[in-house]
């Protein structure tokens, strides 16, 4: 599969530095004797530059499952997991840093299929308060979802084989591409698709239709570029309200349709795996991880066609309508900031990801590299 920037994202990436790791001392801490709670005083001057080689998020290792999380401003982070992604009682376990930055811990077993995020405290923070939010793993292959405002989230450890059938990626000069740009759900949304799985990635497949592949292969097009497919926030704000400080004043409908709001950029949309004929709101969604073995049938079955498949991906900002993500993680590592700590959004949309940052370089390419090689 081949990804490519949305025209909205003013940078190419060609990076040929080999970062070195770097590392600026210890924290300080005080104890607040009436409390008897602790807070950060006194934390490092500069994590700017700080960079790490190991590998991140969820995996196997040896029998056990690892954790990995990349935060240096971060002074305390707890890994919470849930058997089913309703719960809300969690098993926890606090996380071990290493001098560069990055957050582990290791659980006996090779536990796929199990829901967890993070609690991640910063300076200032009550060391001892539970009730912060659960942030999703910036690496998750897999996300579950409530579909509810700012869109609370867990992650799954994903690791299943798939059988891509001797398929290879089609790789074909630039000067030769007949592409079709389209919404992945729109494609077979509307009755007059015909599709028995309207809106979805089956049914974008689905043979001996009048929308979906059919369609797209009689156009005589030889590559599609599917519009963001990352897991991204499907709810906005409230019409007329106002929730984490913005006023919605635009979308009466309270979604988002088009994904440029994206959440997890290594996890395909789970809304396109649903057999929901309309959105439904407040229930949980990509619970299984279906939507991975989905998003690999929809690139093989194209594949299959001769048609290649290019994404749209966007990395310039974060999806606004979240908590618990790379803004609770670490907002002064991941974004760029005023003198004043507030985001800066000369993108005109809400945030810009600091994509000087060297670990934010990394993740940006990880993902690249992780939609090319896993999803052809």
């Amino acid at each position: 599969m081949k990804t490519r920037f949305t025209n909205r994202i003013l940078f190419s990436i060609i990076i040929l530095t080999t970062f070195s790791n770097y590392s600026c001392g210890a924290n300080l801490y005080i104890s607040d004797k009436n409390s008897g709670n602790e807070v950060l005083t006194a934390q490092k001057i500069n994590t700017s530059l700080n960079y790490s080689e190991k590998k991140l998020g969820s995996f196997f290792e040896n029998g056990k499952t690892v954790f990995r999380l990349f935060t240096p401003n971060a002074v305390k982070v707890v890994l919470h997991t849930f058997k089913n992604a309703d719960n809300i009682n969690s098993q926890s376990y606090e996380m071990i840093r290493d001098e560069d930055g990055v957050w582990e811990t290791k659980l006996d077993g090779e536990l796929n299929g199990i829901y967890y995020g993070y609690k991640v405290y910063h300076k200032n923070d009550d060391l001892k308060n539970d009730n912060l939010p659960l942030c999703v793993d910036p690496y998750a292959k897999a996300v579950a979802t409530f579909t509810t405002f700012m869109n609370p989230r867990k992650s799954i450890v994903y690791e299943k084989d798939y059988d891509w059938q001797n398929d290879q990626w089609i790789q074909r000069d630039w000067r030769d591409l007949i592409i079709y740009e389209m919404h992945l759900r729109d494609m077979t949304a509307h009755s007059s698709s015909g599709s028995d799985y309207p809106g979805t990635y089956k049914g974008l497949i689905q043979k001996g239709k009048t929308g979906g592949i059919d369609y797209i292969k009689n156009l005589g097009v030889n590559t599609v570029e599917l519009l963001p497919a990352q897991e991204f926030a499907n709810m906005e704000i409230p019409f007329k309200d106002s929730l984490a400080g913005k006023f919605n004043t635009w979308n009466p409908y309270e979604r988002n349709h088009w994904g440029y709001m994206t959440a997890a950029f290594f996890a395909p949309a789970a809304y396109y795996s649903e057999d929901w004929k309309s959105f439904q709101r407040n229930v949980w969604m990509g619970t299984t991880g279906k939507q991975v073995h989905d998003f690999k049938d929809m690139v093989k079955a194209f594949h299959k066609e001769n048609i290649a498949v290019i994404m749209d991906v966007v990395f310039n900002h974060l999806s606004e309508y979240e908590i618990g993500n790379l803004k609770q993680i670490d907002k002064e590592y991941y974004f760029r900031l005023d003198e004043k700590g507030n985001f800066i959004a000369e993108s005109y949309c809400g945030n810009d990801l600091k994509t000087e940052a060297p670990m934010m370089r990394r993740l940006i390419i990880d993902s690249i590299l992780h939609w090319m090689k896993e999803y052809h």
